[in-house]
């Protein structure tokens, strides 16, 4: 009963429980409204401040949370993103009187002081509408090990494109702001330095995608210049990184050891369970994962350029696929040499430099504004589906395959031109594969297609799924329409169920050895499940049309078929 127990809603940010039925706001038991907000020790920049508000306020004026008697922080990391989490305290103790707008003008003013706080406002306003907003940062995909297709949990281009914007508008107005009196230790230089840490990790992610892509459409010389273009992006990520003392392994080492006169092997503590997992937990290896100067220059770099170089050797070689085998033997040399043996090169001495001198000569010296302009002519919205048919390859898709997952062109079952396969095989590891394209949308419309089930267990289907955002790039609606056997994606639910978008689910026609014609209207839908005017008041704006295969990773679960005809329409 009431002051027996407290229990702690881990995640209640993102996923709360104590107001799902199952949990009944916890049958009176007091609880407490907790923000987990960042797994893994992870360094992006990100956390919606508006959704956090409206979210905490949503509890606490909620006459069914009357048990609510705490607020608790239960992130696995800390010392990142500091707005996010002065305002996390700010809501601890008077959420009602918390707005954003307001929170922004005073802590401007608390960060960086009242001779700054006017030119400071319009770089917290472009990351607010970003980063700080529906438009996370994302993780650096190059801190992880990369094989051709597989973007992890990276978000959609465009989603990315929309972040790096509004960092670089950030980094725009704050660079000016930066002088030689104030020194090198102050809140203004450690923002640029992770403000332009999360360009980079944007730019780099955007031309990894563009690089697997290319790659699976079989273009050397696109993946030439992205290979160089990430080595460029690297290069400057380690010129960021090593102008700040808390991004610096020797410093933390150093600090830690002066705590603690005798705390052993610190440095390969650090170097293990501190930062990698990669002996101490190698089967979540990089669960943890940070820009820190020794690790980016002499762990994530040779990891990458194994990466690169696989790549550039399969193209030479004639083959179509990087084998996950010989990377990982690769990855794994590298991974026990950084841990036993320590960074193959020793910290620079600390630059006399400021940061903001190292970030501005960085940047300019990789022509962020052309890099950023390559991509987004690569992955800006289009006004139609490009390639529907894959009469060219896989062109104008952008792919992403994990595990053992295959998605290549090929003849149509029984003749009459080139169709999509997709194919994952009952291999008991994690295998999905989704191609996608971004499309604009002003009106009422309809997706069509054709496909064809070959093979497919009771726990693996093919699917076209329909993500909709509005003009802020929030997601505002998930619709999966899927066949073969059963589909774990969310089934007919609200916003306060879901992280904050509408979704349906429907099962359609599943026969095998037979072609199937879909066409689906995705407002008419929508508005069936969750009631008439649901799908306008979304305002939507941009779709984001997906083909994606999925296999629950035991039991032998796996599917196999073919999609073709993809178009995205006017009503008639």
């Amino acid at each position: 009963g009431p002051g027996d127990s407290l229990i702690w809603d881990l995640w209640t940010e993102a996923h709360p429980v104590y107001n799902q039925e199952r949990a009944a706001y916890y049958h009176g038991a007091d609880w407490a409204f907790c923000v987990l907000h960042e797994f893994g020790g992870n360094d992006n920049l990100r956390g919606d401040l508006d959704d956090l508000v409206a979210r905490v306020k949503a509890a606490t004026t909620d006459t069914r949370a009357g048990r609510l008697v705490g607020f608790g922080l239960t992130s696995e990391c800390f010392g990142y993103n500091p707005c996010y989490y002065d305002l996390l305290a700010q809501l601890a103790w008077q959420p009602s009187n918390v707005e954003t707008p307001a929170f922004l003008d005073r802590y401007a003013l608390r960060r960086y002081g009242p001779s700054s706080t006017r030119e400071a406002l319009p770089a917290l306003a472009a990351l607010h509408a970003t980063v700080l907003g529906p438009s996370p940062g994302s993780e650096a995909r190059y801190q992880h090990r990369l094989y051709p297709g597989d973007m992890g949990d990276a978000p959609s281009p465009d989603q990315s494109l929309r972040a790096a914007d509004g960092l670089r508008t950030a980094l725009k107005q704050l660079l000016p702001l930066a002088t030689s009196a104030d020194g090198a230790d102050t809140p203004l230089q450690h923002d640029l330095v992770d403000i332009a840490r999360q360009y980079v990790t944007e730019l780099c992610n955007l031309h990894l995608r563009a690089l697997n892509d290319a790659f699976g459409q079989r273009d050397l010389e696109t993946v030439r210049a992205e290979a160089q273009a990430l080595r460029n992006l690297l290069d400057a990520q380690q010129s960021i990184v090593a102008g700040d003392r808390r991004y610096r392994l020797a410093d933390i080492a150093e600090e830690l050891k002066s705590d603690d006169p005798s705390p052993g092997d610190i440095d390969r503590w650090l170097r293990d369970d501190g930062l990698t997992f990669a002996v101490a937990i190698p089967g979540i290896i990089d669960y943890q994962s940070k820009d820190i100067d020794e690790l980016l220059r002499c762990y994530y770099r040779p990891r990458t350029e194994a990466f690169l170089d696989a790549v550039e050797h399969a193209f030479a070689a004639g083959e179509r696929t990087v084998p996950r085998e010989g990377l990982d033997e690769a990855y794994r040399e590298i991974e026990l040499a950084w841990v036993e043996k320590g960074p193959a090169e020793l910290s620079l001495p600390p630059s006399d430099a400021l940061p903001s001198r190292a970030i501005a000569k960085a940047l300019a010296q990789l022509r962020d504004e052309e890099c950023l302009g390559a991509v987004r002519a690569l992955f800006a919205p289009r006004s139609e589906v490009a390639n529907g048919g894959f009469e060219v390859g896989l062109r104008g898709w952008s792919v992403v395959c994990r595990g053992p997952a295959q998605a290549d062109v090929t003849e149509q079952p029984g003749g009459g031109g080139k169709v999509l396969r997709l194919a994952l095989p009952p291999a008991d590891e994690m295998k999905t594969c989704q191609l996608s394209q971004a499309l604009q949308v002003s009106g009422p419309f309809e997706v069509s297609l054709r496909y064809y089930l070959e093979e497919c267990s009771a726990t693996a289907n093919i699917n076209l799924r329909v993500d909709a955002f509005n003009s802020r790039g929030e997601k505002r609606v998930q619709a999966v329409y899927h066949w073969g056997g059963a589909n774990w994606d969310h089934w007919n639910r609200p916003p306060s169920e879901t992280g904050g978008f509408w979704s349906i689910r429907k099962e359609v026609a599943g026969e095998k050895a037979s072609w199937h014609d879909l066409r689906v209207g995705v407002a008419s839908d929508v508005d069936a499940i969750h009631g008439p005017g649901t799908w306008a008041a979304q305002a939507i704006t941009r779709l984001e049309v997906s083909i994606a295969a999925w296999a629950l990773e035991r039991d032998a679960n796996h599917v196999t078929g073919f999609v073709d005809d993809v178009s995205v329409h006017g009503r008639p």
